[in-house]
């Protein structure tokens, strides 16, 4: 492990960017259920077009971060 440290030492922000991008996407996928489940529940059931209007874009946020990767 130590040697590949002198092969990485130029490459470290990306080494360790990777990784929290990495958790950054699963986070959003993990996140995209429940931002429907209140879409649903929230929004529609209620006909609360403020709450429908703010987790949509939300959502396209979220769409955004995980298309990218």
């Amino acid at each position: 492990m130590w040697k590949l440290k002198s092969y990485l030492r130029p490459y470290w922000v990306w080494s360790v960017l990777a990784p929290l991008m990495m958790m950054l996407e699963v986070f959003m996928d993990l996140l995209q259920p429940t931002l429907m489940a209140s879409i649903v529940d929230h929004g529609i059931m209620t006909k609360d077009l403020s709450h429908l209007d703010f987790r949509m874009n939300w959502n396209g946020v979220i769409e955004d971060v995980r298309t990218k990767n």
